[in-house]
């Protein structure tokens, strides 16, 4: 989730806000929608399609989300995470040996933000 957030904040500033605004505005977007998830209790597409207006700004976002390809990269990204996780949950040995990496430690170098997990 944390490498989600960093994409869209670095969208933002790259359409020229400041980080701390693009931050910000980005925490309360992701804040919304798992509040409005968790409340509301529908499903994620009745709740999209209650903010995608014909010709607006969502369905544009969505439609160059799915040229690139981003629905099918994060079904890729879940089966790999599942697979490295029967991986490891086979041979206990091994996840403590990849814990602690090359240098003795995993963490703020590890792109999706799980400590190497």
């Amino acid at each position: 989730m944390y490498y989600l957030v960093e994409a869209m904040v670095d969208a933002a500033i790259l359409l020229g806000m400041a980080r701390g605004a693009a931050l910000e505005m980005v925490t309360q977007a992701v804040y919304g929608a798992a509040t409005m998830l968790r409340e509301r209790g529908e499903h994620p597409v009745i709740l999209r399609e209650a903010v995608t207006s014909p010709g607006g700004t969502t369905i544009s976002a969505i439609r160059e989300l799915e040229r690139h390809g981003v629905r099918a990269a994060f079904l890729a990204a879940i089966e790999a995470a599942r697979d490295r996780g029967r991986e490891l949950g086979a041979d206990p040995a091994r996840e403590s040996a990849d814990r602690a990496g090359p240098a003795g430690s995993a963490g703020p170098g590890d792109a999706a933000g799980d400590g190497g997990r």
